[in-house]
């Protein structure tokens, strides 16, 4: 089915041009990849309750530390592909960077892994700045852009307010993923995430 991403669309009548603002033809293309990103914002309910118990237990074993970084491996790089969809259905760039910044964030959660388990360089991963280029760096950055970048295409989209408060919850919630006590937030805006998913998906 062709897809016609317009946000304006004229039609003619009696001789009358009439202008019907933020109108948009939905097709198909994007449907599946909505699905993808919604079983990806599944993933990121599991991910920070994962991490937070993980941190509360100490138990940092190497099996552990694993199932970990594949549960949110599979939260960005399922994300990520749920933001293409946005990029196909309302031609925007940013879901589109989104994507990339979550297929990177994603591999850097494995990487980590692999440098906590095998010890290569264990300092790495200790000293603050090795932290944050590995863990929470790349995570608030994805979910700020990518709370942003709702934000900025809720207009054309049928699910205004509930996209508006996805991007909102994305963006707190980047931080949430870093600070225990507000970790709720977090989940928060992926069950939010997961709604607008579908939402988006049952749009024809």
């Amino acid at each position: 089915m062709r897809v016609i991403d317009a946000r304006i669309l004229t039609a003619r009548l009696s001789g009358w041009e009439i202008l019907e603002v933020g109108t948009e033809e939905h097709g198909t293309s994007s449907g599946p990849l909505f699905i993808v990103g919604a079983a990806g914002s599944a993933f990121g309910v599991i991910a920070p309750i994962s991490r937070n118990v993980i941190r509360m237990t100490l138990n940092q074993s190497p099996f552990w530390m694993w199932v970990d970084a594949v549960l949110w491996a599979l939260w960005y790089s399922l994300l990520g592909f749920g933001f293409l969809g946005f990029h196909r259905r309302y031609g925007q760039e940013s879901p589109l960077l989104v994507t990339l910044l979550a297929l990177v964030t994603a591999v850097l959660q494995i990487l980590t892994a692999f440098i906590i388990s095998t010890s290569v360089e264990p300092t790495l991963v200790t000293l603050p700045v090795g932290m944050y280029v590995f863990g929470p760096g790349p995570t608030i950055v994805t979910l700020a852009i990518g709370g942003y970048s709702l934000i900025e295409m809720r207009e054309q989209s049928k699910n205004k307010a509930l996209m508006e408060g996805t991007g909102i919850a994305l963006i707190v919630g980047g931080f949430g993923t870093v600070f225990p006590v507000i970790a709720m937030i977090a989940i928060l805006s992926s069950v939010l995430a997961l709604w607008l998913f579908v939402e988006e998906y049952r749009v024809r």
